[in-house]
C-alpha cells in the first residue's frame, strides 16, 4: 500500500479528504495527517510517505516550503498542492520544486483521484527505472573483468589514442595506476604445446589466468590475454615484488599444468596512456629468453644489446667446411665438437634473426654437400620442415640441440653409406682374388681395380676381413693347391705354377706355413 500524508489547516476539508475518498481502492492508505506545515514536516520525517497532499497556504511553513523541504532532503515523495487561488507565482514555484500536481479549491474528487493515480504511476515508473538501473549496475559489475581486459587489450595494441577517453574509461572501470609495470608470461614451446593452435592453446591460457589471478590480485594487478600470452599490469609497493610474483606464478603453473613459462618484466611506468609502450618493453625483455633459455625471468633493464657484433661470412663458411668434412667421413664426435665451438661463437653477441639464419644456412650447406646419393637428406628431415622448426624454436639452446641432432643423423647415414660402399669394395676385391688367384695379383692391381689408394685399401681390407690382402691371397692359393694334390700325376712345381706361384721352393715354405706340412707330407698323409 502506498502511504498518503494529508496536510490541511481546515478540519472540514482535511476530514473530507481522509474519509470521502476510497484510498484502499487506489492501493493507498492515509498514514498520517497534520493541520499545519510544521507538524506536517515532522510527520513526513517520521513516515517517509509516498504522496503528500498539502494546502499551499497555511500558518508556518506553507505548501511551497514543504515541497522545498522534501526536495532538499532527497525524499522519494510526490507532492500534490491544493489552493483556493489560481496564482501564477505559486504555480511557477511549485513546478521548480518538482510538485506533481496543482489542484484548485473546491476540490473535485475525481480530479484528486486522477492526480494521485498519476503520482502512483510516476512512483512505479521511477521504481522500475531504479530496478533496471540496479540490474544494469549488477551486469556491469559482473562484466567488469571482461571490460577491463578489453580495455587493456585495446590500450596495449595502441587502438586508443584520445587521452581523455582513456582516462574516463579507466575511471569508469575503477582502474587507478599511478605507477605500474607490465609482465608477459609465455608458455615455453619445448613442451607438449609446441605446435598447439590458438584454439588448442586457449584452455591452457584460461586455466593459467584463473590460477594466477589471486596472486596478481595480491599486488593490486590486472590479468589479460593477448597474442597467445598472458599479460599482467601490476602496481606493487616494491618493484622487487614483481620478481617474487613471477617465481610464484612459475611454480604454480608448473605444479598445476606441468608447463614451463618465461616472464618478461618492463621498467616502471607512470602514464596509463603509455601502457602500449610498457607492454612493448616487457615483450622486449621476453625476447631475450632466446638467449637465456626457457623458464627465465627477464627484466628489461638488465638485458644486453645483441645487435652490435659484426659477422665475418668467410670465417663461418670455413668453419662449415671443417664440420662437413668430418660428417663425410662419418666422424660424428669431431663433427659435433667443431659445431659446439662454432655455435658458442654464433650464440654470443648476435641478434636472434642472425642466429636463426646462420642455423638454416649451415643446414643448407651441409645438405648440399651430402646430396651425392651418399645420404638421402630428406630421410633426415626435409628442408622446409627444418625451416619451420627453426622459426618456432624459442631459445638458442633449443636450436643448438636441433642442429646437433641433424649432425648426428647425418653422420649415422654417412657411416651407413660408407660401410655399404666399403663392403662393395671388399666384395669386388675378394671376387677378383678368387677368380685370378692363379695370376700375378698385387696390391697395386687391386687398388687400380677399385680406384683406391693402395695404403687405404690395405687398411680397409684388414678392417673389414680381419686379415691382410697378402695373407688372403696366400690362403686362397693354398686351398686350391690342396685340391690339386689329389691328382698324383701333378708334380709339386706344377701345382705351384697352377695357383700362381712360380717359385716351387717358396710355394713349399708357404704351404707348410699354412698347413703345418710340406706338400709331399700332405699328399702322403692326407691324400694317399
Amino acid at each position: 500500500m502506498y502511504k498518503i500524508v494529508i496536510i490541511e489547516d481546515e478540519p472540514f476539508i482535511r476530514n473530507a479528504l481522509i474519509h470521502q475518498i476510497n484510498w484502499g481502492e487506489l492501493g493507498c492508505v492515509v498514514a498520517g495527517e497534520a493541520d499545519n506545515g510544521r507538524d506536517g514536516i515532522e510527520v513526513i520525517n517520521n513516515l517517509s510517505p509516498d504522496v503528500v497532499i498539502s494546502d499551499i497556504k497555511m500558518d508556518g511553513p506553507d505548501g511551497i516550503a514543504i515541497s522545498r523541504y522534501i526536495l532538499e532532503h532527497l525524499f522519494e515523495t510526490r507532492v500534490i498542492l491544493i489552493t483556493g487561488f489560481a496564482q501564477m507565482d505559486y504555480a511557477q514555484a511549485a513546478i521548480k520544486l518538482g510538485v506533481n500536481d496543482f489542484i484548485l479549491k473546491p476540490i473535485d474528487p475525481e480530479e484528486l483521484i486522477g492526480a494521485v493515480k498519476k503520482a502512483i504511476t510516476d512512483i512505479e515508473q521511477k521504481k522500475k527505472r531504479k530496478e533496471e538501473m540496479l540490474n544494469l549496475r549488477s551486469i556491469v559489475q559482473e562484466s567488469m573483468p571482461i571490460l577491463r581486459e578489453r580495455f587493456f587489450q585495446e590500450l596495449s595494441v595502441n587502438m586508443l589514442f584520445d587521452t581523455e577517453e582513456i582516462v574516463d574509461r579507466a575511471a569508469f572501470l575503477d582502474i587507478n595506476l599511478n605507477q605500474y609495470a607490465g609482465m608477459i608470461l609465455e608458455i615455453d614451446k619445448e613442451r607438449d604445446v609446441f605446435d598447439a593452435s590458438e584454439q588448442e592453446l586457449q584452455p591452457y591460457l584460461l586455466g593459467i589466468k584463473k590460477l594466477i589471478k589471486p596472486l596478481v590480485d595480491g599486488v593490486g594487478g590486472y590479468v589479460f590475454e593477448m597474442d597467445k600470452n598472458i599479460c599482467i599490469i601490476a602496481d606493487p609497493a616494491m618493484f622487487g615484488a614483481l620478481f617474487e610474483l613471477a617465481s610464484q606464478m612459475q611454480a604454480a603453473i608448473d605444479k598445476k599444468f606441468g608447463l614451463s613459462v618465461s616472464v618478461g618484466i618492463s621498467e616502471r611506468w607512470h602514464d596509463i596512456c603509455k601502457l602500449n609502450q610498457c607492454i612493448d618493453d616487457a615483450r622486449y625483455a621476453l625476447r631475450h629468453k632466446f638467449y637465456l633459455g626457457s623458464g627465465s625471468v627477464i627484466y628489461s633493464g638488465d638485458v644486453d644489446d645483441h645487435d652490435k657484433k659484426k659477422a665475418d661470412h668467410i670465417t663461418f663458411i670455413n668453419r662449415y667446411v671443417n664440420i662437413v668434412n668430418y660428417v663425410k667421413v662419418g666422424d660424428g664426435e669431431n663433427a659435433r665438437e667443431h659445431f659446439e665451438r662454432l655455435w658458442a661463437e654464433i650464440a654470443e653477441g648476435y641478434h636472434e634473426s642472425f642466429i636463426r639464419n646462420k642455423a638454416f644456412e649451415f643446414v643448407i650447406f651441409l645438405f648440399e654437400r651430402l646430396d651425392d646419393n651418399s645420404v638421402k637428406v630428406d630421410d633426415i628431415m626435409p628442408l622446409n620442415e627444418i625451416y619451420i622448426s627453426l622459426s618456432k624454436f624459442s631459445t638458442v639452446n633449443s636450436i643448438y640441440r636441433f642442429i646437433k641432432n641433424i649432425i648426428f643423423f647425418a653422420c649415422k647415414e654417412r657411416n651407413k653409406y660408407i660401410h655399404e660402399k666399403n663392403s662393395n669394395v671388399i666384395k669386388t676385391v675378394l671376387n677378383y682374388i678368387k677368380e685370378h688367384y692363379n695370376h700375378d695379383v698385387s696390391l697395386e692391381t687391386l687398388s687400380k681395380l677399385v680406384y683406391l689408394n693402395p695404403k687405404y685399401l690395405s687398411t680397409l681390407f684388414k678392417k673389414e676381413t680381419g686379415e691382410t690382402i697378402s695373407n688372403h691371397i696366400a690362403h686362397i692359393r693354398i686351398e686350391k693347391a690342396k685340391e690339386l694334390m689329389s691328382d698324383i700325376k701333378l708334380k709339386t712345381y706344377e701345382i705351384a705354377d697352377k695357383v700362381g706361384i712360380h717359385d716351387s721352393r717358396y710355394f713349399s715354405q708357404l704351404f707348410k706355413r699354412h698347413t703345418g706340412l710340406t706338400p709331399s707330407q700332405y699328399r702322403d698323409n692326407c691324400i694317399l
